[in-house]
């Protein structure tokens, strides 16, 4: 089964086209590398993609299901352009929010799980302001982790980043893959 299918997609932007015939394939349990230079219409894939934004014509399905059924959507997490995060609020307390919001039955359970997936456990207590671009994009991953997706679209989550910063995100990546078999589809322009 394919994660993710689209079909002659378009979108358009007055009389700009942004995506123009794309037919994307991801596989399942794939880690789908979108790689294209600034402007190429990759967020904007991403964001018809979860939801976010409608194509001008033609068809997206996730898991066999078009992208507009909410049970296709319920099993997508999704980092666009930047977390969301609120500056004053712990990194725990900003999975806490988001378990919350989207209706997470033990939303202290999945933010601790999701705070270990992606190696801020340490961090927990502190402000998001306070914490490095390479830990706020961390954070974002395990945001759009609250609700255990199978899908996770994550959108440059390593632009800015250090060497070191992008070998941790990588391995991170790796880990969700491998462990939880959760797909993955990535945009970069590196």
């Amino acid at each position: 089964m394919y994660a993710i299918e689209t079909k002659g997609l378009y979108k358009k932007y007055g009389t700009k086209n942004a995506v123009e015939n794309l037919n994307l394939i991801i596989p399942q349990g794939a880690i789908y590398g979108f790689i294209g230079r600034n402007g190429a219409g990759k967020t904007t894939t991403q964001k018809m993609v979860c939801g976010l934004a409608r194509p001008t014509s033609g068809s997206i399905s996730l898991f066999g299901k078009p992208v507009g059924k909410q049970d296709a959507r319920e099993e997508v997490g999704v980092l666009i352009e930047q977390p969301a995060l609120f500056p004053d609020l712990s990194t725990f307390d900003n999975l806490m929010l988001q378990g919350l919001n989207i209706g997470i039955k033990d939303p202290k359970k999945q933010a601790l799980k999701s705070l270990e997936l992606v190696d801020l456990v340490a961090a927990a207590k502190r402000p998001a302001k306070q914490l490095s671009l390479g830990m706020k994009q961390r954070l974002g991953v395990a945001v759009a982790m609250m609700g255990s997706p199978k899908l996770l679209i994550l959108d440059e989550p390593i632009n800015g980043l250090d060497p070191q910063g992008i070998i941790e995100m990588r391995g991170i990546f790796e880990r969700l893959n491998k462990e939880l078999g959760i797909t993955i589809f990535i945009s970069s322009h590196i």
